[in-house]
Formats: structure tokens, sequence, C-alpha cells
């Protein structure tokens, strides 16, 4: 998104619309995340090819595939879900985000406390490089709060 609006492209974007939490007053969450979906498509049903808002389907079955075909068009990736889920805000075991993207080794070479709550807020990263150490920047870590917990205290006894 931000790079198309730095682009100059806000005029042609679409917005795909994947789950319904709240319809007619209705508060949605609790039911399956099948059922929010029918109640979107319908809800959106009849819209023109090039409207503003598109529905956002999904594919059962071949995750691989689909997978294998977001990283050959260049997509940052898919996400996974359970059909029979509820919605609950955050991070859950219900679904996952598998990033499309070229890999490589890093070292952590440093990181940062969250302000907000216990655990980490982002790691440092370094890489080797002609046998040279060169800092490359930090990255958010992605993990759940208990995960981000228990690897500061694994980085912590590591500090000198």
């Amino acid at each position: 998104l931000q790079d198309a609006l730095a682009e100059g492209a806000g005029s042609k974007l679409h917005f795909y619309a994947f789950d319904l939490l709240h319809l007619d007053g209705w508060d949605l969450r609790k039911a399956p995340l099948i059922k929010r979906k029918a109640l979107l498509a319908e809800l959106l049903a009849g819209q023109a090819a090039n409207a503003a808002i598109q529905y956002s389907d999904h594919v059962e079955g071949d995750g691989q595939g689909l997978y294998d075909q977001a990283s050959e068009l260049g997509l940052e990736g898919v996400v996974s879900k359970r059909a029979d889920a509820i919605y609950m805000s955050g991070r859950t075991k219900s679904w996952a985000k598998v990033k499309a993207q070229k890999t490589d080794d890093f070292v952590i070479a440093g990181y940062t406390v969250s302000d907000r709550a216990e655990g980490l807020a982002a790691l440092g990263m370094a890489e080797f490089e002609n046998g040279e150490l060169h800092y490359r920047g930090k990255v958010g870590t992605g993990f759940d709060r208990d995960m981000a917990t228990e690897l500061l205290g694994r980085l912590e006894r590591l500090t000198a």
C-alpha cells in the first residue's frame, strides 16, 4: 500500500475484504470464519469487477501450490486460517502468515526492549560480508508475547 501510494496510484487502489466482523448491528466474531466469509460474499455480490471494494475469496486445500504461485507472482506471501475458527484479535494459533520472500542468514547483533510490554521490541541484525560483520538494520520480531519474553530472557543471559 505504501509503495502504491508513493507512486501516486491512490485512485487505482482496490480494497480486498476477507472477513466480516459486524453486520447490521450483529457481532459476528463468535461465528466461524467460513460463515463470516459467506455473509461477506453475499454482501458484496453483484459488485462491478472494478469496484473499489472487492471480495477476497479463499482457497481450500493445496496450500503449497498457492504459496508457490504467490512466490512466482512476487506477492508478499499467504495467510492460512482455520475455516472453523472464531475471530480473535492479535496473533493466534488459528492462522499463520507465511512470507514468500528470499531469505538470507543474519546474526542477531543486538536488541531493544519494548516500552509497552515485557519482551522484545526489535532485533538488531548484522551480516558477514568478506569476513567482516556489517549492521543491516533492525526488524520487528513478529513473535507472540510469550515467545518474545522467552527470547528476551535468552538474549539477556548472553549480554556481556
